[in-house]
């Protein structure tokens, strides 16, 4: 059995940085800078890098494929809704950071595996059965970027404001997290032999 341990509400420093993005598309090094000028936070520079990471390890898949689109469940923010609905085309204005943050939290926790789901909305620190993660597990512009950009949104409404908050410090950490063990996923699936879903990255793999 596995432990469970809720996540910390403080971060810790990781020297990751992000490898050169050799063959990938537009769209991402596009998006990737989007996630960059965000912050200079060396704890928000650690996630971009992160997420390079996880994109590369699905071998940057379509984001026009339904199955990798993130689902905006019931919780998704409006702000993310009208952000997607207009093509992405401006950030939206967050009044109330920490308001938002409470409906970001809502959203990122119903993507989650079950194994993970707890009381009063926290999350456990724990790995999925075959680290499994179906919700989250998405490629692309439309896939976990979307959640990205938003939790970005929200750090830095918050740092504008003065409202930062642990709930956020604990979105940051949990992302990170996340992120890590789902790039160490698809990295052990695409290399094990005979893998369906192995075959079926390399088929859209951009060399």
């Amino acid at each position: 059995m596995v432990a469970t341990v809720l996540p910390p509400t403080s971060l810790n420093a990781s020297s990751t940085s992000a490898s050169p993005i050799v063959g990938a598309p537009a769209r991402l090094i596009t998006a990737t800078d989007y996630l960059a000028g965000i912050s200079a936070d060396p704890h928000w520079c650690n996630i971009v890098a992160q997420f390079v990471e996880f994109e590369k390890s699905l071998g940057y898949l379509d984001g026009k494929i339904a199955v990798h689109m993130l689902a905006p469940g019931k919780h998704r923010p409006k702000e993310v809704s009208t952000w997607v609905k207009n093509a992405r085309a401006a950030d939206p204005v967050i009044k109330n950071p920490v308001t938002f943050g409470v409906q970001w939290w809502m959203w990122y926790a119903e993507l989650q595996p079950e194994c993970r789901k707890a009381v009063e909305g926290h999350l456990q620190r724990v790995t999925p059965e075959n680290n499994e993660w179906t919700e989250l597990h998405k490629g692309t512009i439309n896939g976990f970027y979307g959640l990205l950009a938003s939790l970005g949104w929200w750090m830095k409404a918050a740092e504008v404001s003065g409202e930062a908050t642990e709930t956020l410090d604990t979105a940051l950490s949990d992302v990170s997290w996340a992120l890590e063990l789902m790039s160490h996923a698809a990295n052990t699936k695409h290399a094990s032999p005979g893998s369906e879903e192995g075959a079926a990255s390399k088929k859209v793999r951009i060399d």
